[in-house]
């Protein structure tokens, strides 16, 4: 997780939070992407990629799942 200063024309600079993607190759933890802006709030954006550590969610399902969060509304609050 990390987090970002952003600004918006409509809302000016606010605090937002993203997740780190990490692949693990021959013992390593590699880094691969970045996922920017999925959070404002720090504590959802923490819950968020321990469950996704937690359940080892493969690559392939990661825009799957951020869209689903993106869509609600409660996860977001």
């Amino acid at each position: 997780m990390n987090k970002e200063k952003n600004s918006h024309i409509d809302i000016g600079t606010y605090n937002s939070y993203g997740i780190n993607v990490y692949v693990h190759v021959n013992d390593r933890n590699m880094f691969l992407m970045n996922v920017p802006d999925l959070f404002l709030d720090e504590h959802k954006a923490l819950e968020f990629a321990d469950l996704c550590n937690e359940q080892q969610l493969e690559l392939v399902h990661l825009s799957d799942v951020i869209e689903d969060i993106l869509s609600d509304r409660e996860m977001l609050a």
